[in-house]
């Protein structure tokens, strides 16, 4: 998988379990020279990461947004290993939980550095992984519409996306960072019938804490009391089917 270039990629590696990686992720992980990863990435990948040389990657360097928590200097530090790398004709890959290209917090390593010509590679997501603990096929096989989307709490327009949503008629899968739950099943009853079906998926991946919570619309809030749920956690609203009871 070495390129006889230099080149940068940009890493899905799944989540939940590290058997999550594809293999072409892993043989570019391989053939990598430089690597750049989260704490918690560079932990679940020890194994591949042995030897190589390993940077933390950060979370929403080369952004503008608040996500930057760049040390003062960090990011030119790493402009220059980034171009000195990929000068020496070395492969740098940037890895990123789950797939990249629905979310990623390095997304700025692609502007940074799109002269030169980064590549994406796909992983399975949270997304991915939750419909398949769902058990069936999401879309039910008669064209039903799907709508992926994000509800941080705190943005001022939230209550009007989710009406929005709403009026779609769609199942609504969230990726739920930075949700409040309460706060958005309460604006989504003002526009669904309180039997409308949801369902979280809490772990998604990770084969020994993986767990699915099934109820209503209207008994969600009341349901989640007192439980743990991760951080991130997918939450499904509507024309969902599962075999899992």
């Amino acid at each position: 998988m070495k390129p006889k270039t230099g080149k940068i990629y940009l890493v899905g590696v799944g989540v939940g379990d590290a058997d999550h990686i594809t293999v072409k992720a892993q043989k570019i992980v391989e053939a990598a020279d430089v690597v750049f990863a989260m704490g918690f990435v560079r932990d679940r990948l020890a194994a591949l990461l042995a030897g190589k040389d390993v940077y933390d990657a950060g979370h929403g360097y080369f952004t503008a947004t608040p996500l930057n928590d760049a040390p003062e200097g960090e990011e030119d530090r790493y402009r220059k290993i980034v171009r000195d790398a990929v000068g020496e004709s070395k492969t740098v890959a940037v890895l990123d939980f789950g797939d990249p290209s629905l979310f990623s917090p390095q997304r700025g390593y692609l502007t940074e550095f799109a002269d030169l010509a980064p590549e994406v590679i796909p992983g399975l997501s949270s997304f991915n992984i939750a419909n398949a603990a769902l058990c069936g096929e999401i879309t039910g096989g008669t064209g039903r519409a799907v709508v992926l989307a994000e509800a941080v709490s705190g943005r001022e327009d939230l209550p009007d996306r989710l009406a929005k949503l709403a009026a779609t008629g769609a199942m609504l899968a969230f990726f739920t960072m930075k949700m409040d739950l309460p706060m958005v099943t309460g604006e989504l009853l003002k526009y669904l019938p309180a039997e409308t079906p949801a369902v979280i998926v809490a772990h998604a991946g990770y084969g020994d804490k993986q767990t699915v919570l099934r109820a209503t619309l209207g008994t969600l809030a009341e349901r989640t009391v007192g439980v743990d749920l991760p951080w991130a956690h997918m939450l499904y609203v509507g024309g969902v089917a599962s075999c899992v009871q």
